[in-house]
Formats: structure tokens, C-alpha cells, sequence
């Protein structure tokens, strides 16, 4: 992790939250942080996937991944994916590009 630059940060959200592997990643991440050999001035990009239909539907989620990024690991997030509606009955899966700054 010492020569990253950016992260790419991707995790299926279910009972309305980040996944227990995509929890336990950024939990593990702490290691870095008090040693302060994370990169200086990394970015991130978070994509989340989830069968809501709502394009919507968990920007709160989305907020939390970037606060615990931002707070924790000095990481901005630049960009945001999510694929909603992603159900199995359905051929389409909707993607919402988003902008970090974009509410």
C-alpha cells in the first residue's frame, strides 16, 4: 500500500451497508494510519452495487465510505459509481456516475 496513488474501492451493499469483507478492509486499513505510511495524497474511487431501484438509494452509505477514507486515511475520493436495480429479473443494470462535490 506504500506506492499506491489511487484506490479503487468496490463493495455490494446489502441490509442496507457495505458488505463484512469490504468492512473488515477498511478497518484493516487502521495499521496504516498511525504509522504514517500511507501515501500522502491519495485518491479513491468507491463504486457500490445494489437492487434498489432508487438511483439514489445509499448516498449515505456512499458519504460514510468517503468519511472514513477522508477522516481516518487522508484519501480523497474522486469519483463515485453505483450500478442500482441490479436484480437478476431484470437485463438492465443502471449506473449513476457521480462527482464527489455532487449531492
Amino acid at each position: 500500500m506504500t506506492g499506491t496513488n489511487v484506490l479503487v474501492f468496490g463493495t455490494p451493499i446489502y441490509h442496507d451497508h457495505v458488505v463484512a469483507q469490504a468492512k473488515i478492509f477498511i478497518d484493516r486499513l487502521y495499521a496504516y494510519e498511525w504509522r504514517d505510511s500511507f501515501p500522502k495524497d491519495a485518491k479513491a474511487v468507491v463504486i457500490i452495487t445494489y437492487e434498489w431501484d432508487n438511483p439514489n438509494g445509499y448516498d449515505d452509505v456512499l458519504e460514510w465510505i468517503r468519511g472514513r477514507f477522508k477522516r481516518h486515511y487522508r484519501i480523497e475520493t474522486i469519483a463515485t459509481l453505483k450500478a442500482y436495480d441490479t436484480t437478476k429479473r431484470r437485463s438492465k443494470t443502471r449506473l449513476a456516475k457521480r462527482s464527489p462535490n455532487h449531492r
